[in-house]
């Protein structure tokens, strides 16, 4: 299997990657492909959009590709809308459920497509103006069903197009030409780069526009960068956040603006500035009076704002002793949600809070439990909560910190008190996605998965007594054996208690020692991932791809403090090695280390301080703190506050001020310490780390001699994804891995 995946790795810079799509592997391993393409729903709201008669849900999948299908709802079939390797999203519903409309990759274009109920037609609205934009700016319909709300190109002026790139068209999509020539390979042993290939991959740059579906002119309704959009509840105005100048360079997040557009006047005003959301979570309330927000990170604007749609000062919300702390919820997922009552409801410091409207001023509901609430559930048609009793009590998604269950429970807001309705040792609280309720309340669809089960969508009514097991999200993990996850405890070395999950093999037996590949990152609690299918992915492979080749995966817990993050790493993670080991499935002499983007960092700097691992992988890698922050502040998320303050960078202060400090955390001054051999992997048009960081490793690790290797995929981003360089990149990873520690 090693020698076989080696030849792969290097021929796929000649040949075709697709060869990599039916690639054959003994049982029990699991294919690259369905690893990459563990598929999860592609949603930021409900994990399906009902429609309006509650007989069909339609849903996007992540595969390597992805795509839009339909569940009958009466007789639970579920139907692919999109052919294999088309790239679609972003399914809506007509208001009156006749019509699916949702975005389709068509080459570089972007392009809208409506299915038809009752003939099951599929028609291309043909107009090359739609931008690529987000999985949850949906095409919103408008009341008489005539029209689309879309993201649009910035270069188009509002006529239809009729031929290519009119409306400045520019490549977006998964593919790029041949993939194969969109990657570089450099080795220790070689010097000099190839010729250098172009494929650029452009920012997220749209404003709003209605399309018009019988013409498909469009009319534009907003210019800017828009982050996200929504109806108000009677369909007349439209909500629209848009990313604005930052007022302070030196503060690390997105400022916003909100603004309000009139459909029928298209005139737009300004409600609110200064905002930081999370996935564009906003919500309306359902008489249209109220818009409620919950900023992400808040260090320097403020948790959680409400404010009349008719003007007036946006309000901070607050209890009697000053603003609540919401955000960690809205960074859940979570979003505000109105009762029948009219008031507002959130979960913030481990409780349920009640919000009035018109004060702003927020009341402490439910009582502090195992149990913490974390998300509400919202009832189809708007954002009022799931309850059965009109309110009296509420369905919400709960967690326990210490063993991370989850479960849903109702919370009586009377009184506070909380029941757990039905859960465990699942994962049903997802980043982005919601559990979708029918309009009355009395059945609900979610996604739940296990470590060792995958992402399936499942059926219950309102009692959540005997939920069914609708449909897998991917056949393709169908019929596997999976590893299972267990959680583990240890001691830092300066004596904090921590924990991580322990993924075994699929062949586990007890009394038998395995390698062992640790995923890290630097201030995570990586255990809450104990849960998930294959304890989550990384670099957009699943960790059953390692389990299932006989690989055990440890995700250690590694909180860091300000000054010290590197050898706080070390102090967290190399006990967790030795915790990992005392549970009899270890081999504690093929042990490795992979990491992305801060784990990435994560991961050189372990190797930089030990020699346990005996090979380690980097993707897109910081490695010197002073470049990376500074040499990339003007195309780049990235600034001087990232390191300079208490967030990821952890320096506390400008490198005049802690000059050794920024040198003893930046693995670029201890890379002569480094024996393990590195694979680097890199997006050449990656803004958040710059791929100079990788490529500063490689050179130095080559002028010391040291094995690395090095792979550049040209035109990808901070994360590998575009055409078949994920399928490309796994190959590499997993072969490393195979070479380095031994594995048959």
């Amino acid at each position: 299997m090693n020698a076989w995946l080696r030849c792969v790795c290097v021929l796929c810079v000649c040949f075709s990657a697709k060869s990599l799509a039916s690639e054959k592997f003994e049982s029990p391993s699991l294919p690259l492909l369905a690893a990459v393409e563990s598929a999860h729903v592609d949603a930021y709201g409900p994990v399906v959009e009902i429609s309006p008669d509650e007989s069909k849900a339609a849903f996007a999948v992540t595969e390597l590709y992805h795509a839009v299908y339909v569940l009958s709802l009466t007789s639970r079939d579920t139907r692919r809308l999109t052919p294999v390797g088309v790239d679609a999203w972003s399914p809506k519903w007509s208001n009156d459920g006749k019509k699916l409309a949702y975005f389709v990759a068509h080459g570089a274009d972007v392009e809208a497509r409506i299915w038809d109920v009752a003939t099951d037609t599929t028609r291309v609205v043909d107009s090359m103006a739609i931008a690529r934009a987000p999985a949850w700016m949906l095409p919103l319909w408008t009341r008489d069903g005539a029209s689309l709300v879309v993201p649009f190109k910035q270069t188009c002026t509002g006529q239809s197009s009729q031929t290519p790139n009119a409306c400045g068209a520019t490549s977006v999509g998964h593919d790029s030409g041949d993939p194969d020539r969109n990657i570089r390979v450099f080795r220790s042993h070689r010097r000099g780069y190839p010729e250098q290939l172009t494929v650029q991959t452009p920012p997220w740059n749209s404003g709003i526009a209605l399309l018009q579906l019988a013409t498909s002119h469009f009319r534009v309704l907003f210019k800017g960068v828009v982050d996200s959009y929504q109806l108000s509840p009677d369909g007349r105005q439209l909500a629209i956040l848009e990313r604005s100048p930052k007022k302070d360079v030196n503060v690390l997040e997105i400022s916003e603006r909100l603004h309000i557009v009139d459909l029928s006047s298209e005139k737009s005003r300004t409600m609110a500035d200064g905002l930081s959301l999370a996935y564009g979570k906003f919500s309306w309330s359902p008489d249209g009076r109220y818009l409620a927000w919950v900023n992400d990170y808040t260090p320097s604007i403020g948790p959680a704002f409400i404010v009349s749609s008719a003007g007036g000062a946006p309000k901070l919300i607050h209890a009697e002793n000053g603003p609540v702390n919401f955000a960690a919820q809205a960074y859940d997922g979570s979003i505000p949600v109105w009762d029948a009552r009219g008031r507002l409801l959130l979960i913030g410091q481990h409780r349920l809070w009640t919000i009035d409207p018109a004060s702003a001023k927020a009341t402490p509901v439910s009582t502090l439990s195992k149990f913490e609430p974390v998300e509400l559930i919202v009832r189809g048609g708007g954002y009022r909560p799931w309850s059965t009793d009109r309110d009296r009590s509420v369905v919400a998604l709960v967690r326990n910190n210490d063993t991370y269950d989850e479960a849903f429970a109702r919370i009586t807001v009377a009184s506070g008190a909380l029941s757990k309705l039905h859960g465990g040792n699942a994962k049903l609280i997802h980043f982005t996605s919601n559990p979708s309720v029918s309009r009355d309340g009395k059945w609900v669809i979610y996604s739940a998965e296990k470590s060792g089960e995958p992402p399936a969508l499942w059926w219950s009514d309102q009692s959540l007594k005997a939920p069914r097991r609708v449909v897998p999200l991917n056949p393709a993990l169908e019929g596997y054996v999976f590893g299972q996850s267990r959680l583990i405890h240890w001691v830092s070395t300066s004596g904090q208690s921590l924990s991580g999950a322990l993924l075994l093999p699929s062949n586990y037996e007890p009394g038998q020692r395995y390698p062992l590949i640790v995923d890290v990152y630097g201030g995570s609690l990586l255990s809450k991932r104990l849960n998930e299918f294959g304890c989550g992915d990384e670099i957009e492979l699943n960790l059953q791809a390692f389990a299932t080749r006989g690989y055990a995966i440890l995700l250690p817990d590694a909180p860091l403090r300000v000054g010290t993050p590197v050898q706080d790493l070390t102090d967290d993670v190399l006990p967790g090695l030795d915790a990992a080991v005392a549970t009899g499935a270890v081999d504690s002499t093929r042990m490795g280390v992979i990491g992305h983007s801060y784990g990435g960092y994560s991961a050189v700097a372990l190797v930089s301080r030990t020699d346990r691992f005996r090979a380690a992988v980097a993707v897109a890698a910081q490695a010197d703190l002073l470049s990376s922050v500074y040499g990339n502040a003007f195309n780049s998320g990235t600034n001087p506050w990232w390191a300079e303050g208490p967030g990821q960078g952890r320096m506390g202060g400008t490198p005049w001020e802690f000059r050794e400090r920024y040198i003893e955390n930046s693995p670029s001054w201890s890379l002569d310490h480094v024996h393990t051999p590195l694979l680097l992997l890199h997006g050449t048009s990656d803004e958040v780390v710059p791929v100079f960081e990788s490529t500063l490793i490689f050179k130095a690790l080559q002028r010391l001699g040291r094995e690395v290797e090095y792979v550049q995929y040209v035109g990808d981003g901070h994360s590998i994804v575009m055409g078949q360089n994920s399928l490309d990149a796994a190959a590499r990873v997993i072969a490393w891995f195979d070479e380095h520690l031994n594995v048959p």
